[in-house]
This record gives structure tokens, C-alpha cells and sequence, in this order.
């Protein structure tokens, strides 16, 4: 049996996080391994997590060290962040920025931003329809989630191969463009048109031999 990969999981006590190493303990394939970090590694949850198969780490978003030593020998992380716990947007857009470095610094392959919409993008600032709350946002625990998609798009431009800045502008620009986007691509039609379409796992189990890896 191949060596798992490991899922670091921020978060990993929390509603988001919990259900994801919870998902990954569950696969009955086991391609995954479960790292579940969490600030307080002694508490009932992170221990029956633990209970339950997963390897349990400690880490805080506000402790950049701790995310780096948390993140090291995975492949994959989820990410997110809670507004909730201290209602303050800079506080998040700092965890965030965080955890994007450790990342990078850990050589994490795939990374997963928990994000929510930029609520300033569809009602600026001046717009008097949303009250601004704390001088620059109309919904706190929204926009700043969503301004810092911007740290984590400042990772795949910055991979330095050709083309990169033109394939990072593409993806924001699907992010932007959300629904609209897929309106107009519905793979639904398409398949009515050409009922060999293939779904993207079934291309990809036909053709990954071919992808290369170096």
C-alpha cells in the first residue's frame, strides 16, 4: 500500500475543519492521512479526533512558527479562519497572510482557502444601501475573508512559470464572475450536445498516465 499523504487540517476542532478530518478518516480507499491541528490539542474534541485515527498537532494562526512546524511533510492543507471567536477583520487578514507563508514555506502542494465574497466588490464603501461598519467594510466577516484571496492568488503568480500571471488573472476572474461564470458553461448542454463528453475524473483516470510530474 503506497504511503498516505497527509491532509494538514487548520481548524481541525471547529465546524469546517472537524467535518473535513472526519471526511478523511472515513474514506474507505485511506488515500489520506489526517493531520489535525488545533491551538488546545488537549481538549475533548482534539482527543477524539486523535481517538478516531487522526494525528493531532498543534498550531494557532496567530503563531506563524507554529504553522510552519504544523504544515511540515504535508501535501495538502484546509485552511480557514474564525471571525467569530474575536470579531476583528485585520486580525483575520493577518491569520490568513500566515498561513499562506507557512504554506509556501512548508512546500505545501494544494492548499484549500475557506473564503467567503468581498461584499465591497457589488457595494462599495459610499454605497448607502449597506451601513460601513469599522470605517472600510460593509460586512466584516465577509470581506475580509475575501480580500485576502488575493494573498493566496500572490502564491500562483509568483510559481514563475510562463504564463502564470495570465493564468492566475483567469482564475480571479472566474472567482469574480461566480455563477455567471458557469451559467454560461453548463456542462449539462454541452453533454446534450456531445453525449461522449467526459466528466473530469473519467478523463483523468483515462489520461493521467500521460500528465506529466517533473
Amino acid at each position: 500500500m503506497p504511503e498516505q499523504k497527509i491532509i494538514a487540517v487548520v481548524g481541525a476542532t471547529g465546524a469546517q475543519g472537524g467535518g473535513l478530518v472526519r471526511a478523511i478518516l472515513a474514506d474507505p480507499a485511506r488515500r489520506f492521512a489526517a493531520r489535525a491541528i488545533t491551538r488546545k490539542t488537549d481538549s475533548d474534541k482534539a482527543k477524539a479526533l486523535a481517538a478516531a485515527g487522526a494525528e493531532v498537532v498543534a498550531g494557532d494562526a496567530d503563531d506563524p512558527a507554529s504553522l510552519e512546524r504544523a504544515f511540515k511533510g504535508a501535501h495538502g492543507a484546509f485552511l480557514v479562519t474564525n471571525f467569530w471567536e474575536h470579531f476583528s477583520p485585520e486580525r483575520e487578514l493577518n491569520q490568513a497572510a500566515a498561513m499562506a507563508r507557512a504554506t509556501r514555506a512548508a512546500g505545501i502542494a494544494h492548499a484549500v482557502w475557506s473564503t467567503l465574497e468581498d461584499t465591497r466588490r457589488d457595494i462599495p464603501l459610499d454605497d448607502p444601501r449597506l451601513k460601513t461598519l469599522q470605517g472600510k467594510y460593509k460586512v466584516p466577516h465577509f470581506d475580509a475573508k475575501g480580500e485576502a484571496d488575493a494573498i493566496f492568488d500572490d502564491e500562483y503568480r509568483a510559481l514563475g512559470f510562463p504564463g502564470a500571471d495570465d493564468m492566475g488573472n483567469m482564475y480571479e476572474h472566474h472567482a469574480i464572475l461566480g455563477e455567471k461564470f458557469r451559467r454560461n458553461r453548463s456542462p449539462v448542454v454541452a453533454r446534450a450536445l456531445n453525449p461522449a463528453l467526459q466528466s473530469f475524473d473519467a478523463w483523468l483516470r483515462a489520461n493521467a498516465s500521460r500528465i506529466p510530474l517533473g
